[in-house]
């Protein structure tokens, strides 16, 4: 279950410091984690106070201490990243549906935004944060009430 939630990571809201980008924040993503490759793919969209109001999410797992994260906006909005990502299981506020009688795990995806091209340079500093859940049967999907920031 583990390597399928390094695939999509996720969001969480924190503010950013006075003076420090203001980060995008987006509402929908879906998510296609390919355990093999340990590789996962999230089209995300409704995205604002960013270069574009989608994008395409690509994080690289070789373990799940080493998770790199490279974020392509979409409309020519540029890169950010690679960056690293840390992900945590958490019980307290965890939201997620069940499935059957078990409810899905909540995991919060961490991390900072260390590079960008184009339009998306300027997310540079910005938190990357998402709550991610996580089925049994190992497909994720964004915790309701919650964003993908970036």
């Amino acid at each position: 279950m583990a390597g399928v939630l390094a695939t999509s990571l996720g969001v969480a809201v924190l503010d950013a410091p006075a003076g420090a980008a203001t980060p995008a924040s987006c509402t929908k993503a879906t998510f296609k984690t390919d355990l093999k490759k340990k590789t996962s793919t999230s089209q995300v969209s409704g995205c604002t106070k960013g270069p574009a109001t989608a994008l395409t999410l690509v994080a690289s797992f070789p373990t799940l201490t080493n998770i790199k994260t490279t974020i392509t906006w979409k409309s020519g909005g540029g890169t950010n990243g690679p960056f690293k990502i840390t992900e945590k299981a958490v019980k307290t506020g965890n939201k997620c549906g069940k499935t059957g009688a078990k409810q899905d795990t909540l995991i919060v995806s961490t991390g900072t935004v260390a590079s960008g091209t184009g339009k998306a340079a300027s997310l540079k500093g910005t938190k990357f944060s998402e709550s991610l859940c996580v089925k049994p049967n190992q497909s994720t999907y964004l915790m309701a009430g919650t964003k993908i920031v970036i």
